[in-house]
């Protein structure tokens, strides 16, 4: 059989090993790494799929378009009965990932999903060069083309998997359970059942058919007609309340019990997940969606229940970020990055306040040295002030509180003293208009101690920047413009600028190793104002 498990020591040099997924309500995780799998685009991460599930040669491999996702996802369960790789092409060409990957596998068959209009007659031809026999197998629609993919692959089948042809998600997952079980899975059309799938469950005659989504993926319309056609079947629907539920009730289903591995992919696009179906059933796991920015709680404990050695990811950091798989998302859920008087609100040149003039509810002044405006809203006052206690009980000195609350008048007067002094385009680097500035939302404190590097990058060196640098997490602080990621915050780097986000916010950043509010809520760089 040409197949390889995957496993993290083996794949050491296409892994990024990262920590575990944090416990939360309640949900244990195995401490295990996360091998990702991933090109340079949908081609490449089809290409680097195949290559970590697939030893040298194999009997077949199919080929299936990456504009669209049908054919794949019929094609990705019958590819696995082969123990065979499902690779995505261009529909005129095949790219150099692929055409490489094509060349070590040396199959004998390959099959080409979909028609013309899929994938072109000349790549057609151009697969000859791979394999000694190419066929295509395809319909005039998707809903035939899975009918012909059902029909090449089995005689017959206990179980069949059927999902909407009008939308992806369901079928991601639903893919690799039907590969799973050894199933099909064929299409329909949500309102009806579509004819050719009629006929192949007539043909097939399962005594199991799995329905993916809920009614409307599949209304309840075609669960009857899918009931007339096979009446001693029995029809289960595997659905959620979205499609990270659905994820969910497909894994519960399928996988009752524990698994070795599982695969996550992002549920906002299909891409990557498509090539996943074979590899995960040569691995024995569920492919679960997930989110870029976080994990759905309903996924976090699926992989908790399913305890698995390895964990994979399918595609590139953009489409499931390194972030994203170690936070659950009822952290980011919970705090509001738009709301003024949320702890999370994420302010900066392409995120105002709103409403514009907002004044903090909660000022106080919290009990320490202080040098100009030192209000702060209650939660960040009373963590400011353990801060400092500990700093000075571990040998970091006294520190102090520079400036903390501006108002939008008080800004706007700084940000025009800055202007004066350094032109308009090097005070936007140093200084907020006003509106958009942490400090109006009672949230941010820039620090200081004696009477040397005050305001200034120099104090980033001393003891207490580092004090602070290496343990404000503790207290719900995190350094807001770090070292070099001006291209991101649009400011430079101010090491005494630390601003209140919450021990659940900070922590998680600090060891997820993500540096701004930008990037661990998946926002857009803001470099500059629009």
């Amino acid at each position: 059989m040409s197949v390889r498990r995957i496993a993290v020591a083996a794949l050491a040099l296409l892994s990024v090993v990262l920590a575990p997924l944090p416990a939360v309500a309640g949900v244990s995780l195995a401490p295990s790494g996360v091998t990702r799998l991933a090109g340079d685009d949908r081609y490449g991460t089809s290409a680097a799929i195949s290559r970590a599930s697939f030893t040298a040669p194999v009997d077949a491999v199919y080929v299936a378009s990456g504009r669209d996702y049908a054919d794949a996802v019929a094609g990705g369960a019958a590819a696995a009965r082969e123990d065979a790789p499902l690779l995505l092409l261009t529909a005129y060409g095949i790219p150099q990932q692929v055409a490489s990957e094509l060349k070590r596998l040396r199959p004998a068959k390959i099959y080409v999903l979909g028609g013309p209009g899929a994938i072109s007659a000349d790549s057609q031809r151009q697969l000859g060069a791979y394999a000694s026999s190419v066929v295509r197998v395809s319909g005039p629609d998707r809903y035939h083309t899975a009918a012909a993919v059902a029909r090449q692959g089995w005689v017959t089948a206990d179980t069949v998997f059927i999902s909407s042809g009008a939308t992806f998600a369901d079928s991601l997952s639903g893919g690799a359970a039907a590969a799973h079980l050894g199933a099909p899975l064929l299409l329909s059309a949500p309102a009806a059942l579509s004819a050719p799938t009629a006929v192949e469950l007539d043909r097939l005659k399962p005594v199991r058919v799995y329905l993916l989504g809920g009614q409307a993926a599949i209304s309840a319309a075609v669960e009857a007609t899918i009931r007339g056609v096979v009446p001693g079947a029995t029809v289960a629907r595997l659905a959620g309340a979205d499609r990270y539920e659905t994820s969910a009730a497909v894994a519960n289903a399928v996988w009752p019990g524990k698994s070795g591995a599982v695969m996550l992919a992002t549920g906002a696009e299909f891409a990557d997940a498509l090539s996943g179906a074979p590899a995960a059933h040569v691995n024995g796991a569920p492919i679960l969606l997930t989110r870029s920015i976080c994990t759905p709680t309903v996924i976090t404990k699926v992989v908790s229940r399913l305890a698995p050695a390895a964990r994979v990811a399918l595609g590139g950091l953009s489409v499931v970020s390194a972030h994203g798989l170690n936070v659950d998302c009822a952290i980011t859920n919970a705090r509001s990055i738009s709301d003024p008087r949320s702890i999370a609100v994420v302010v900066n040149k392409l995120r105002p306040l709103n409403p514009l003039g907002f004044v903090p509810p909660d000022l106080v002044r919290p009990p320490v040295s202080y040098a100009n405006s030192p209000l702060l809203r209650s939660e960040a006052a009373n963590a400011l002030t353990a801060m400092f206690a500990a700093a000075k009980a571990e040998g970091a000195g006294t520190l102090r509180l520079q400036s903390a609350y501006r108002s939008y008048s008080s800004q706007a007067e700084g940000h025009a003293y800055y202007t004066r002094l350094y032109g308009q385009a090097g005070a936007e680097l140093k200084s907020a208009r006003p509106g958009h500035s942490e400090h109006q939302t009672g949230l941010a404190a820039d620090i200081s101690y004696g009477s040397s590097c005050i305001i200034e990058q120099c104090f980033g060196s001393t003891t207490q920047g580092r004090w602070l640098a290496q343990n404000s997490h503790r207290f719900g602080y995190i350094l807001r413009y770090p070292q070099g990621l001006t291209h991101i915050t649009g400011y430079e780097f101010e090491p005494w600028h630390y601003r209140y986000v919450g021990q659940e916010l900070s922590r998680t950043m600090k060891r997820t190793g993500v540096q701004t509010l930008e990037q661990f809520f998946g926002l857009p760089a803001a470099p500059t104002y629009r």
